[in-house]
């Protein structure tokens, strides 16, 4: 447990400090959808096996909530390559 906790936070670490360039935040959101994607799988994985607490079901409903508001946003750049119309 102690190990994963210092994994989130030295990515979470990095995420805050990402420059402010597409290509930096472009980075920290492939991160943290990394991140959160591997939590979720790996909480829908061990409630239902009884190897975590069910509270952990809460935890995979807020990193879903989680996952699906960085992919509504537009990735930093998105619009780089567009003509403006």
């Amino acid at each position: 447990m102690r190990t994963v906790a210092g994994l989130l936070v030295t990515t979470g670490w990095g995420q805050l400090r990402a420059r402010p360039t597409a290509d930096s935040l472009a980075e920290a959101r492939r991160s943290g959808l990394g991140t959160g994607a591997t939590l979720l799988v790996a909480d829908v994985i061990s409630v239902p096996a009884g190897r975590a607490r069910r509270a952990h079901g809460l935890d995979a409903v807020v990193e879903a909530g989680w996952l699906l508001a960085w992919w509504a946003c537009p990735s930093p750049g998105a619009d780089a390559g567009r003509r403006p119309a």
